[in-house]
């Protein structure tokens, strides 16, 4: 909790498996290369997909137990995302 209140964040290490990470990897690339930013932009490029239609990018929260701690972290009730169920 210490960390937390200091920092911000927490890290816990291997709570989303890697090969789940690598399959988020692949759909942001995916979705880069459908529509890439243009040739002379520089800095930042946003893509603002729908979550509900993407649940290989919202399967760290919903299939993992990232959720669940987050709500332990900041209490029951806290931690809203849509279309994410912290029972799961």
């Amino acid at each position: 909790m210490h960390e937390f209140a200091e920092q911000g964040f927490v890290l816990v290490p291997q709570v989303v498996q890697e090969d789940l990470l690598e399959q988020v990897a692949r759909r942001i690339d995916e979705v880069v290369a459908a529509d890439p930013p243009p040739a002379d932009k520089r800095g930042p490029h946003f893509s603002f997909l729908r979550t509900k239609d993407e649940p290989t990018l919202r399967a760290p929260l919903t299939r993992t137990p990232v959720f669940g701690l987050a709500e332990e972290l900041a209490g029951a009730g806290h931690v809203h995302a849509a279309g994410v169920r912290s029972d799961v």
